[in-house]
C-alpha cells in the first residue's frame, strides 16, 4: 500500500500537480524521505504536513519541512501533543531540544508558555530521557497538581537540570508534596522557584522536610504563596542544609500578626544574606 501511494504521488507530480507530503507520511519514513528527494515534486509544506509528521513519528521530514518553512515558533503545542499522544519519544526530544536552541542557542535553556496538565505527561517523558536541558521555565502556565506530579517523577531521575521555574501556575500543597518527594531524590537542582501558587503552610511543611535530606538546592522561591505562621520545626528545616537564599516575600507571615514567626525565622537563619521577606 505504501509503494502504491508513492507511485500515485509520483505520477501526479510528473503531471505537474502540486503534491503535499502529508499523505505520504502515513506510508512511513522511508517512503516519505524518498518522496521528498524527488526533484519533480512541487512540495506544499503546509501545516497539515507538520502535524502528520508529528503524528507518524517522521522526524526527518519534520526537520526538513520546518527548515523549508523557516518556522521560528518557540514551541508548537499541537506538534508536541500529536507526537506525545502517538508515543514518539524521539520527536518529543527533538522538539524539546529545538525549543532550547531557539531560546538560547546552546540547547540548554527552555522556556515553554501555556503548559498545562495534558502537556505535562509528554514533557516529563522527554525530560526523563533528555541530557541537554539545564534550565526549564514553565512560568505563568496552567499546571495543576496532576501536571506537577508528572514533572516531579521526571525530576527524580533527571541528572542535568539545575534550574526550574514554575512561578504562577495553579498547583496546591498536593502538587508541592510531589515536588518535595522529588527534591529528596534529586541531586542536581540548585534553583527552584514555585512562587505565586497555592502552596500554603502545608506545602511549605512538605518542602521543609525534603530540605533536611537535599544537599544541592541553593535557592527556593515561594513568594506570594499563602504561607502564614508555621511551626518551629519547619523554620529550622528551612534554615539548615544547602539553602543560601530563601524568597518568602508577599506571604501572610510578613503581616504584623505573624511577627513572632518572622523573628523566629530571622533567628534561625542567622546573619547570612539571602533571606527575602
Amino acid at each position: 500500500r505504501a509503494v502504491c501511494r508513492a507511485f500515485r504521488a509520483a505520477a501526479h507530480a510528473r503531471a505537474g500537480e502540486q503534491i503535499s507530503p502529508a499523505s505520504l507520511v502515513r506510508s512511513g519514513p522511508s517512503v516519505t524521505a524518498w518522496a521528498w528527494a524527488q526533484p519533480e515534486f512541487r512540495i506544499v509544506a503546509g501545516r497539515g504536513v507538520l502535524l502528520a509528521c508529528a503524528t507518524h513519528g517522521c522526524l526527518d521530514l519534520l526537520e526538513r519541512v520546518l527548515a523549508y518553512r523557516n518556522d521560528n515558533a518557540q514551541f508548537d503545542r499541537a506538534l508536541w501533543a500529536r507526537a506525545g499522544d502517538a508515543g514518539h519519544s524521539h520527536v518529543l526530544l527533538w522538539l524539546l531540544g529545538r525549543a532550547a536552541r531557539l531560546t538560547d542557542g546552546d540547547a540548554t535553556i527552555v522556556v515553554l508558555s501555556g503548559i498545562g496538565d495534558d502537556d505535562a505527561a509528554h514533557l516529563a517523558a522527554a525530560l526523563m530521557a533528555d541530557a541537554t536541558v539545564t534550565s526549564l521555565s514553565l512560568r505563568g502556565g496552567q499546571l495543576g497538581d496532576e501536571g506537577v506530579a508528572r514533572l516531579a517523577e521526571a525530576l527524580k531521575v533527571n541528572t542535568t537540570m539545575t534550574t526550574l521555574d514554575l512561578t504562577g501556575n495553579l498547583f496546591s500543597a498536593v502538587g508541592t508534596s510531589h515536588l518535595a518527594e522529588a527534591l529528596a531524590a534529586n541531586t542536581t537542582l540548585t534553583k527552584l522557584d514555585i512562587g505565586s501558587n497555592l502552596i500554603g503552610n502545608v506545602g511549605i511543611g512538605h518542602l521543609a522536610e525534603a530540605l533536611r535530606s537535599n544537599t544541592t538546592l541553593a535557592f527556593l522561591g515561594v513568594g506570594y504563596s499563602g504561607i502564614g505562621a508555621v511551626g518551629a520545626q519547619v523554620l529550622d528545616a528551612l534554615s539548615v542544609g544547602s539553602l543560601d537564599a530563601l524568597d518568602l516575600q508577599l506571604n501572610h507571615l510578613t503581616l504584623d500578626s505573624d511577627r513572632a514567626t518572622l523573628d523566629l525565622l530571622r533567628q534561625a537563619w542567622g546573619d547570612r544574606p539571602g533571606l527575602y521577606l
